[in-house]
Parts: structure tokens; C-alpha cells; sequence
């Protein structure tokens, strides 16, 4: 995968040995679930979660969809419309209210495509749980981004800035309190191993964006 031609050397090299390692885990993962046959409670959780997951990453494509669609003079309109809390952004200028449509949009397309498919071909008894959870895991994970943001104003830290941890699991977190909320209750390990895919897959992913020019920072 070709690499930021901007990039040093130190930070080409930080970026492969990110990705190679998280891929690593997310192999591991799988393969843990495979090995002490529970597969298919991990394959239940990630369908669950995928709703989530698609959300948090497709609400930054609202600025691309939107200037396919009017142009270079489109402009999105932050949802904290440009205000400050004791000096400093609420939330900041690239969380916007066409990033919180078409994330939470594509969230629940996928979750019901889950859902359907799943019921039709497979016959799944928890489908019909799952179309009724995808639109509360879709708006939750954004939700999850959003305080995220907040939390990184507060501490000084630009829009865009980097902040590990935080911003892999934020959208997780808050997807994961909305599916307990609504009666879905998996073990605390698939949680956390779950997590641990999630966090992992994140910045795979987010490295991928990157050099895309989707994204400007990895992870």
C-alpha cells in the first residue's frame, strides 16, 4: 500500500508496524473464538455491532457527498454552530449535523441489510432483534463520538487531533451501553474481546482512510 510521500521514514515505518500488529490482533481474536467454539457468538456480536461501526466510519464521507452534490462551495454546518464553552469549541468544526445524518443513514442501511439477509437465508431468530436495535446503535455510536469530541475540546486538543484509546472505542463504548439498554446482554468477556476487535479493525481501517486522503491522521 503505497504511503504519504510527505511522510518521514520513522513515521511510514510507525504506520506499517500499526497496521501489521493490529491486523494481528484482529486475527487473533477471530481465531481465539474459532478455537474454543464460540464463533458464532462473536460472528452474533459483530453483526450487532456493525450498525455501530459503519456509522462511526462513514460520517466522514458527508463532506465528499456533499460536494459531488453541490460542488466546491459546499459547506456543512457544525452542530455546535460554531459556538465556544468557557473558550473553546463545544464540540468543534468537523462534527456536523450532515456527518450525524449520513452516518447514522448508512448505520441503519447496513443493520436492516443484516437483518433481512440474515432472516431470509438463514433463518436467524435474532434478526428481528436486531432490525429493532440498529437504529438506537447507529445514532448511540455517534452520540459516543460527539462526547468524545467534547471531552478532547475541553482538554485542548484540535479537531483532527489524535487521541488513541479515546478515539477507537468512544463510538463502542456507547453502542455497546445502547444494546444493553435494550435488553441485549452478551458476556462481559465477548465484550471485551469484542472491544479489543473493534479497536484493533479501527485503526487498520483508519490507516487505510488515511492514505485514501479520506482521512488525515492514523490511527
Amino acid at each position: 500500500m503505497a504511503l504519504n510521500e510527505a511522510d518521514s521514514p520513522w513515521r511510514k515505518s510507525l504506520v506499517t508496524y500499526l497496521m501489521l500488529t493490529s491486523l494481528m490482533l484482529v486475527l487473533l481474536v477471530i481465531y481465539f473464538y474459532y478455537y474454543i467454539g464460540k464463533i458464532t457468538d462473536f460472528l452474533v456480536l459483530v453483526a450487532f455491532l456493525t450498525p455501530a461501526m459503519v456509522a462511526n466510519g462513514s460520517a466522514v464521507l458527508a463532506r465528499k457527498v456533499k460536494l459531488s452534490v453541490k460542488g466546491e462551495s459546499a459547506s456543512l454546518t457544525p452542530i455546535d454552530g460554531g459556538r465556544t464553552w468557557k473558550g473553546k469549541p463545544i464540540l468543534g468544526s468537523n462534527k456536523t449535523w450532515e456527518g450525524l445524518f449520513f452516518g447514522s443513514l448508512l448505520g441503519v442501511l447496513a443493520g436492516e441489510i443484516i437483518a433481512v439477509l440474515a432472516w431470509f437465508t438463514l433463518d436467524w431468530e435474532l434478526a428481528p432483534m436486531l432490525a429493532v436495535v440498529t437504529p438506537y446503535v447507529s445514532v448511540a455510536a455517534l452520540l459516543g463520538d460527539l462526547a468524545s469530541s467534547f471531552w478532547k475540546r475541553r482538554r485542548g486538543l484540535k479537531p483532527g487531533e489524535p487521541f488513541p484509546i479515546c478515539d477507537q472505542l468512544d463510538f463502542y463504548l456507547f453502542a455497546v451501553i445502547a444494546l444493553l439498554l435494550t435488553g441485549f446482554r452478551p458476556p462481559l468477556m465477548d465484550i471485551v474481546l469484542v472491544g479489543l476487535f473493534v479497536y484493533s479493525l479501527h485503526i487498520v481501517t483508519n490507516c487505510i482512510a488515511r492514505e485514501l486522503g479520506i482521512k488525515k491522521e492514523c490511527p
